[in-house]
């Protein structure tokens, strides 16, 4: 089994330098102070050949691309997540403008993750925070339509706002000079429907082995064609891990679920993955 993890955060703790953050330090034990070298050689020897090591903000950016530098088959992507849309608007400046110059670099091989996610707003400014979302997600498109890069999307929520609104942002923006995916995807049927439409490819995680019954539907929808996956490690292990800190070794019971529940086709899936980020 060879797998392309299409979404994985080496670039953030406690994966990074095995500093806590985020988790518990019970969770943390099962770590052992282990570095993003030794997670990514536990990776391979697990049957993982490529990630993209995906980026949040700037600091997780730099990473990307200095990880990506070390090792020929990991790959960097730089943005800034919507979460972190809300900064003092000179300092999202400042920050989008350093995203901008990383993106140019040979090991970048993708945008984002940028989009929407309204899941954890506060009705406190929420027009506003909504509104910086939004002209963020622009400007990653514009960065991507301009140096005709794939586009890596996030988008979530409680309700249909942030899908809608992503949907009309990307008709009215993306120049589709390559393609764009949604990672971890979530979301109605219908969003994902009107999203296959336009050729977008969708990945899945984890959660994929949840019970629950939303992806599983979601899922049902992809064609072999646009299907990836991936960790979003340290986040969403699969239920065999739930609880634990998510390593990128364990993508390979997400893709055995995928295979064994859905009967998807893992060496198209892998060549799928190369086929999305060119390499």
């Amino acid at each position: 089994m060879k797998i392309f993890d299409t979404h994985c955060h080496y670039n953030l703790e406690p994966l990074y330098s095995g500093k806590s953050k985020y988790f518990s330090p019970q969770q943390m034990r099962q770590l052992k102070n282990l570095t993003w070298k030794d997670h990514w050689q536990k990776a391979q020897q697990s049957g993982v050949s490529a990630s993209l090591v995906a980026a949040a903000d700037v600091i997780s950016s730099q990473r990307a691309v200095k990880i990506a530098q070390e090792e020929n088959s990991l790959y960097a992507s730089v943005g800034i997540h919507p979460s972190n849309a809300n900064k003092n608007s000179q300092a999202l400046k400042n920050d989008f403008d350093v995203i901008t110059k990383l993106a140019s670099k040979k090991e970048v091989v993708g945008i984002g993750e940028t989009g929407l996610d309204y899941f954890h707003l506060s009705k406190p400014n929420l027009k506003r925070k909504i509104v910086a979302q939004k002209e963020l997600f622009i400007k990653h498109i514009n960065l991507a339509n301009t140096l005709e890069k794939p586009l890596i999307i996030h988008s979530r929520d409680k309700g249909d706002q942030a899908y809608d609104d992503l949907l009309k942002i990307i008709r009215a923006n993306y120049q589709f000079k390559k393609p764009l995916v949604l990672h971890c995807v979530s979301g109605t049927v219908t969003h994902l429907k009107k999203m296959l439409k336009l050729n977008a490819y969708v990945s899945f995680a984890g959660n994929i082995t949840y019970t629950s019954g939303n992806l599983h539907n979601l899922i049902k929808l992809v064609p072999q064609d646009k299907l990836l996956i991936e960790t979003d490690a340290p986040f969403l292990p699969p239920q065999e891990f739930i609880g634990q800190i998510n390593q990128p070794y364990m993508i390979t019971k997400t893709a055995q679920y995928i295979q064994d529940k859905f009967n998807k086709n893992l060496k198209q899936i892998l060549a799928n993955s190369y086929k999305f980020f060119e390499i």
